[in-house]
């Protein structure tokens, strides 16, 4: 061919390869290219999550973790959700995972706040306030 192409537009070449055969629309193929000419594509995973907080804000949807001390108690669970709900005024989606080293109790994070209702927690703030 006569010329060489530098790392950025090899990447380029590659993303537009690979969205074509996937059917990506030319809007989201030039996104990606951006990001790979501005050496961003490493956040892609940041900016869908991002993405995805927005879009669940504008619809009203709230995603909140939550770990119970096992037995899993459904009821639990529900008046927690109502009670979001209700201070939010959003429809909160728990994604819960039981967790035994709580003890008793449960662990809510909701965006960066964390609520830690567990008997783990009460003795780690125990514990806390006996050694300072």
């Amino acid at each position: 061919r006569g010329y060489k192409l530098n790392v950025v537009e090899v990447k380029e070449k590659i993303v537009e390869r690979i969205c074509k055969k996937v059917k990506f629309s030319s809007v989201l193929i030039n996104f990606l290219k951006i990001l790979v000419k501005n050496y961003a594509i490493k956040y892609l995973s940041d900016i869908y999550l991002l993405t995805i907080d927005e879009v669940n804000k504008r619809d009203g949807i709230k995603y909140v973790k939550m770990k119970v001390a096992p037995p899993y108690d459904e009821k639990l669970i529900k008046r927690v959700k109502d009670v979001l709900e209700k201070k939010t005024k959003m429809e909160i989606v728990v994604d819960v995972e039981e967790e035994k080293e709580l003890i008793a109790g449960f662990w809510l994070k909701i965006d960066s706040k964390i609520l830690d209702g567990s008997l783990l927690g009460q003795l780690n703030n125990l514990k806390n306030k006996l050694t300072s």
